[in-house]
């Protein structure tokens, strides 16, 4: 004979185990002292999905690409919030920039994301469960010496229901 309590204490380990399943994250923060490499082509970047958007990590270096290399095209694929502006970035080609993806949190129903959005995106908390908040660390480099930068930079991310993914909120703030 099954007990009422037996049964319960299943079932409330299964909800569990099911509910931490669907919190998987699309990937891992980057080890401490790791970092990823832009350049102004792609074939001295270590990414190799710039200008895709089958992943959350190829949105990111898709908006990073953008950035570093002023290319809009590549902002206007993937970035989908108010308007981006346009930083100055000298156009030397020996300018390139570590990055290192520090944080990967995933936002649920009880989230209420901790950083305001004032600077570049002044839409208040436009996120949803399920988006994904990425926090990236930056060096920027000239020839062969890389200086850590002042700017911390946390992106909101969205799959949409073709399965690609958008950066939908984007914060840089100083350290």
């Amino acid at each position: 004979m099954i007990r009422p309590g037996w049964l319960f204490a299943c079932l409330l380990l299964l909800t569990c185990a099911t509910a931490q399943a669907k919190d998987t994250l699309p990937w891992k923060p980057d080890p401490p002292g790791t970092w990823r490499k832009m350049t102004q082509q792609d074939e001295t970047s270590s990414s190799k999905c710039i200008g895709k958007t089958t992943t959350p990590i190829c949105a990111v270096e898709t908006l990073e690409a953008c950035l570093a290399r002023r290319n809009w095209d590549f902002c206007k694929l993937v970035y989908h919030g108010p308007e981006l502006f346009q930083p100055y970035i000298p156009q030397a080609a020996s300018i390139y920039e570590l990055y290192a993806i520090s944080k990967v949190t995933r936002l649920h129903d009880s989230d209420h994301p901790p950083w305001e959005f004032v600077f570049y995106n002044p839409i208040p908390h436009n996120w949803k469960p399920g988006d994904l908040k990425v926090k990236l660390l930056h060096r920027e480099c000239w020839g062969e010496e890389c200086q850590p930068s002042p700017w911390t930079t946390t992106l909101q991310l969205r799959a949409l229901p073709d399965g690609s993914w958008i950066v939908i909120g984007w914060d840089g703030y100083w350290k």
